[in-house]
């Protein structure tokens, strides 16, 4: 499977792990992690990711995230094709970095977007138009691993 995590997902494991949902998140990040790290699934890093963990003020956690973002086998520039999608899905709704993320995804041919972020899944899940699987760790995790 080929995996794009954005930055709400791939911080999670560095998260406050005392509430229960971010505990389980973390974890199901990690699995899809180890799972990249294994070679069983392939990720994608973009310039849109890059540019988004520049600006987090946690220099431990934007190093981190960084050493995350190199198990990528694959890097997605933003195009003109990509940003004239993103536009297209700013107009939806979205907020113009998911816009962008959703359509480097799209472009990357990517099976799952995986993200932690309630705002995006939620407006996601009313737009037909978007052409990728939008999903929680946890749901990935479980499907590809059941307990």
């Amino acid at each position: 499977m080929k995996l794009y995590l954005d930055n709400c997902a791939l911080n999670r494991p560095f998260d406050d792990l005392r509430q229960q949902r971010v505990a389980d998140e973390a974890r199901a990040v990690s699995v899809l992690l180890d799972r990249v790290r294994s070679g069983r699934d392939t990720m994608v890093d973009s310039s849109a990711l890059r540019d988004e963990g520049r600006a987090c003020p946690d220099r431990w956690r934007r190093g981190q995230v960084r050493q995350l973002r190199e198990l990528a086998a694959e890097f997605r520039q933003i195009d003109e094709r990509a940003a004239l999608r993103a536009v297209e899905l700013s107009r939806r709704g979205l907020s113009a970095f998911d816009a962008l993320h959703v359509s480097l995804v799209e472009s990357a041919g990517a099976d799952y977007f995986v993200t932690t972020d309630d705002r995006l899944l939620k407006a996601v899940a009313s737009m037909p138009a978007v052409r990728a699987q939008v999903v929680r760790p946890i749901v990935l995790a479980r499907k590809e691993n059941p307990t």
